[in-house]
């Protein structure tokens, strides 16, 4: 849907929803204008008019997600059916004239005491009208509410278990450099210790030893370093 169709589409859920509570509050109007009406029935009157409020404010902000085929049709029957008990009601609210007769005024009262039951039954089907689509809104929203809470816990969990990997991983690469290192030491130490032994205890070895001292005879210093690293290499040899 494109921004402006869903514009509309948002626009006209919100006047729907407070068209239902004018018809709830003509509702209420009509039946307290009766005064042979039962206070049984002005409390459900009132209760059908709190309802609607309630459904309306549920709504409220949401209106893109409840906007479902089947709650839109619940919703459509509910306005048909507050409109007719709106019209039943009128039918016995009295009729106000300038200068009504004793007779009229009578006749009023008496239509609006006979059919005070189909008054209250009417009502009484339009609260559970009424109740049963707050049921209906009021699941959906948990609902959502759970699907929100499922998705957040989900990618919370990928979140950790990413990161966890990602520990891992790492951990496993510095374990390995670490146990690289070492070995490369250890495959150092071996080569020194071989060259070592081949300068001492082959022919080869003494010859270029020889020569290698001859060559730094002079330098003092140099000379002495090089025997004390023979020495490392060879404990135990005999100077």
């Amino acid at each position: 849907m494109d921004p402006i169709s869903a514009t509309t589409t948002l626009i006209t859920f919100v006047s729907f929803m407070q068209e239902l509570i004018q018809l709830g509050q003509s509702i209420a109007d009509s039946i307290e204008k009766v005064s042979e009406n039962r206070r049984q029935v002005r409390d459900l009157a009132k209760d059908i008019l709190r309802m609607v409020t309630d459904l309306a404010d549920l709504t409220r902000g949401r209106e893109e997600e409840v906007q479902t085929p089947a709650l839109l049709a619940a919703l459509g029957n509910l306005k048909a059916e507050m409109l007719h008990a709106l019209d039943v009601c009128r039918h016995i609210a009295p009729v106000e004239h300038t200068n009504k007769s004793r007779l009229r005024e009578l006749k009023s009262q008496f239509q609006g005491w006979r059919k005070r039951d189909k008054v209250e039954a009417e009502i009484r089907r339009l609260k559970e009208h009424v109740y049963k689509c707050l049921l209906t809104f009021s699941a959906l929203s948990t609902v959502r509410i759970e699907q929100t809470a499922a998705h957040i816990e989900q990618t919370t969990r990928q979140v950790q278990d990413n990161a966890l990997d990602t520990l891992d991983a790492t951990l496993r690469v510095e374990q390995r450099i670490m146990v690289d290192g070492v070995e490369s030491q250890i495959k150092l130490y071996k080569l020194e210790t071989m060259m070592a032994k081949v300068l001492l205890e082959t022919s080869f070895g003494q010859c270029v030893l020889e020569r290698t001292v001859q060559v730094f005879s002079s330098v003092q210093p140099s000379l002495l370093e090089l025997c004390f690293r023979v020495d490392v290499f060879y404990p135990g040899l005999e100077a």
